[in-house]
């Protein structure tokens, strides 16, 4: 069941120590609670980042976010956003090593 009534936003931030020394940064999300089992996860971007038409944007805290995907649970969501955070570390280690082509 789909519900209007919005229940939460929740933006979530990279740890600063975790990336602070890193040339790639990672992403900031949002996640956005309809009620029941349905979060939205949205990526903050960046700027000069192209918008399409079709994108599902939001403007939230004068910052803006493109819809991802809905998640059945805020922990779900969060389990996605550390495993791109995690692959954020990877491609530094690639960029500090120099192992792939750019």
């Amino acid at each position: 069941m789909y519900c209007e009534e919005e229940l939460f936003k929740k933006v979530i931030v990279p740890p600063e120590e975790e990336f602070k020394d890193l040339k790639i940064k990672p992403a900031s999300y949002l996640i956005q609670h309809l009620g029941l089992s349905n979060f939205l996860l949205r990526r903050e971007l960046e700027a000069g980042e192209e918008v399409y038409p079709e994108d599902d944007i939001l403007v939230y805290e004068e910052k803006t976010y493109v819809w991802l995907t809905d998640f059945p649970s805020e922990e779900d969501a969060m389990r996605v956003i550390r495993l791109n955070w995690d692959a954020t570390k990877q491609l530094n280690k690639f960029e500090q090593s120099g192992s792939y082509n750019q």
